[in-house]
Order: C-alpha cells, then sequence, then structure tokens
C-alpha cells in the first residue's frame, strides 16, 4: 500500500507554541515529571497520564487536550477520530541476519542501519522527505511496545539504528534492541498528511496522535507517559541555517604581515583552497603556526601593523601551489595515483586517506610516513608505487 493510500486529510485547531515553555534543563523539570503519585491533589499532566493508565479511563479529547495543552496544542474529538483511524504501515525487520553473540550483534550495527536506512526508503523516503506522523516499536518476543512522533519520520527513525545510539543509548527501547536484536521487531507507522500545515500545526497533531496511541496501548518502553515531554528541540531548517551562520567566524590567511584573503568560515576557506580541514584547524589554535612554511590562518583580524593586500580565491590557490612543495602537500587534498606492478593496473583517487584506505583493503598496511616517503620516487612498495597525478604523467 503506497504512502498516498495512508494518508487522511484534516485540519486541527492549534495553539502557538508558548514562549515561555520551562526550561528542559532545569531540575524542577525533571521534578515534575517524575513526582510520585500519593493520591494527592494535582495538576501535574504527568501524574495525571499515569493514573489514566493504570484506571484505564476513557481516552478522548478532552484528556489529550488537558495534556497537550501545556504545550500549547488542543484537539476537539472529530479531529481525534479522523487521526486515529489512520491504517499503519508495518516494517518487520526479520530478514536481518542477527550474529547469536551479543557482542558480534551490536558490532554489526552499522550493517543494519545501511539495510534498515533502505526499508525506510520505500515507506517513507529519504532525507529529502518530510513525512510528519507516529511510529509504534513492538518487541515481537515480550510484547513491549515504544510510540513517539516526529514532524521528520525518516530522520527520527534512523537514529534508532545509529551504532551510537544502539550500542551507548540508555532508553529503554534503545536496551531492548540491543538485548533481543534489530531482527525481533516490528515498526508500525501512522503517516499524517500535513499538507498546507503550519510547523505548529504539525507538531500539534503527531503529539495528539501519539498521546492517544500511549493511552491506548500503555507502552512498557515509553518512561515518559506525556508525548513532546522528552528533552528534545527539533529545529527547522532556518533556524539551522540562522544558528550556523551567526556562529560562523571569519577567517583570514595572511603572509609576511600582509592579509591576503578573507574567507566567511573555515568551512568555506577549506572549500576554497582544497586546504585539508586539520591544517586549517590547527593554524586556527596557534595562528603562529605556518601553514607551507609561509602563511599564517587566523580568526584574528588585521591590526593597525597589518598591510591589507587582498588577493582573489584563484590568486590565493596559485600561491599555495607555488609554495607547497611535493614534500608539504600532504596538508592539501591532492588527486592521487596508485600502480599495481602485479596486475599493471592504475587506480585513481581524490586524496591521500580514500588512497590509504584501498590499499589497506587489499592487505597493504603503510603508514603516512612510509606513504610520503614512497610517493612520487618511482620505487616500489610491495608491489605498488604511489603518485600525485601530474607527477605520474611526467614519469611515464
Amino acid at each position: 500500500m503506497t504512502i498516498k493510500q495512508q494518508k487522511a486529510t484534516f485540519s486541527t485547531s492549534v495553539v502557538n507554541f508558548k514562549e515561555n515553555l520551562k526550561d528542559l534543563t532545569t531540575n524542577s523539570y525533571w521534578e515534575t515529571i517524575h513526582e510520585k503519585d500519593r493520591e494527592q491533589e494535582t495538576n501535574n499532566p504527568h501524574i495525571i497520564a499515569r493514573r489514566h493508565i493504570t484506571k484505564g479511563g476513557l481516552t478522548d479529547a478532552k484528556i489529550i487536550k488537558f495534556l497537550q495543552s501545556q504545550l500549547g496544542h488542543t484537539i476537539n474529538q472529530e479531529e481525534l477520530n479522523k487521526l486515529s483511524s489512520l491504517k499503519p504501515v508495518s516494517i518487520l525487520f526479520d530478514d536481518l541476519v542477527v550474529q547469536s553473540n551479543t557482542h558480534e550483534q551490536i558490532n554489526s550495527i552499522s550493517v543494519y542501519n545501511a539495510k534498515v536506512r533502505s526499508k525506510l526508503n520505500v515507506y517513507i523516503g529519504g532525507t529529502s522527505t518530510s513525512i510528519a506522523g507516529v511510529y509504534i516499536f513492538t518487541n515481537l518476543k515480550t510484547g513491549e511496545q515504544n510510540v513517539g512522533s516526529s514532524i521528520n519520520l525518516y530522520t527520527r527513525l534512523r537514529s534508532y539504528f545509529k551504532p551510537s545510539i544502539f550500542n551507548e543509548g540508555n532508553r529503554l527501547i534503545n536496551q531492548s534492541m540491543k538485548t533481543f536484536g534489530i531482527n525481533k521487531f516490528k515498526l508500525d507507522i501512522y503517516i499524517i498528511d500535513t499538507t498546507e500545515m503550519e510547523y505548529s500545526q504539525i507538531r500539534a497533531v503527531t503529539l495528539c496522535l501519539e498521546q492517544y496511541y500511549i493511552f491506548i496501548l500503555k507502552p512498557s518502553l515509553n518512561s515518559i507517559k506525556v508525548a513532546g515531554s522528552n528533552p528534545i528541540v527539533e529545529l527547522s531548517k532556518e533556524h539551522i541555517a540562522s544558528i550556523k551562520k551567526a556562529n560562523s567566524k571569519p577567517v583570514y590567511v595572511y603572509k609576511n604581515k600582509t592579509l591576503l584573503y578573507e574567507a566567511s568560515s573555515a568551512t568555506e576557506l577549506i572549500k576554497e583552497t582544497n586546504i585539508s580541514p586539520n591544517t586549517v584547524s590547527k593554524s586556527l589554535k596557534d595562528p603562529s603556526i605556518k601553514v607551507f612554511e609561509v602563511f599564517n590562518i587566523s580568526h584574528i583580524g588585521p591590526t593597525p601593523d597589518i598591510k591589507i593586500k587582498k588577493v582573489d580565491i584563484q590568486t590565493l590557490k596559485d600561491l599555495i601551489n607555488k609554495y607547497c612543495t611535493v614534500g608539504k602537500r600532504t596538508s592539501l587534498k591532492v588527486n592521487l595515483t596508485l600502480v599495481d606492478h602485479t596486475s599493471n593496473k592504475i587506480h585513481t583517487f581524490s586524496s591521500s586517506s580514500e588512497a590509504k584506505r584501498f590499499l589497506i583493503e587489499k592487505g597493504v598496511n603503510i603508514s603516512n610516513k612510509t606513504f610520503i616517503k614512497y610517493r612520487d620516487t618511482g620505487k616500489i612498495y610491495k608491489n605498488w608505487s604511489f603518485y600525485i597525478n601530474n607527477n605520474h604523467s611526467k614519469q611515464s
């Protein structure tokens, strides 16, 4: 069944996010979540949610609206009926081969990650899509469940299978996956049609539907029973771009107390000049370091004693190539050619690291020092010789 067939269109009333929401990092925030239920009178949404689940109360728009209104969301019964009538897309992972040993299983999670991404792609697209909805993980062996939601399902679901999260995540769902294996889980996805919705509307309906399933399914792998209470902040692309821009610092390139070039950021300089990130990073930490024994790279702008003689990017690259001799060329990303003297095959790579990885895969373990020592000399190391592309053509 396709995504379009699974969608249901509806409108919803939404109150904009409150600007003065509690700081998620404060102690009082966590104290509210974990406050003990002593049958006291309370407006604590977490206690009310736990009571509702324990006592099996009626799950309707009224109770969901009460809990979600604290995050600025509201919903009526008609809207909830439309949401709860959505049919899920179900994904099984039983075709993923799992090692019997738990340690081996965890080490092979990067392989699972690629296979899972492929599965998700079929149902909810990839990184270029922003499909919103609710997801439910079910442990097929124990019956335990975890309910979550996101305005970008692909990105959120993929994060569960990242090696760092899978290996080190301390959430109950992470621990269950690590213990039983990914192939013991089923994933149900409820896709919401968010056409013509604003960001706040999309977030509201996904959280309201998540709250509905938390109440209906009583998922034991959700330690927090109020949807949207986890300390996760989702930022729009505009927010992310704005933050990056605000945090970027100009980078200046000097030669003998003369300012030659100014880049908007270190990343921009790396892209424009092809100087390696490691070299730029070291120079920014210690501006006294001379790159190729000629240039200084710094976040510090020109002082009164500095001459300003700016050049364009092509002129700067020409200067770098002039002063960057073969012996110093390790700080640049360069095209390299490897010659296999056993098969007489030639292999071309866009960087030294890529070339060295290829050699290691071929069983040729080589250090950086040895690689530089043999490069462009014509000497053969374990039946291989190495050249910067231009130098290889000259020697050919």
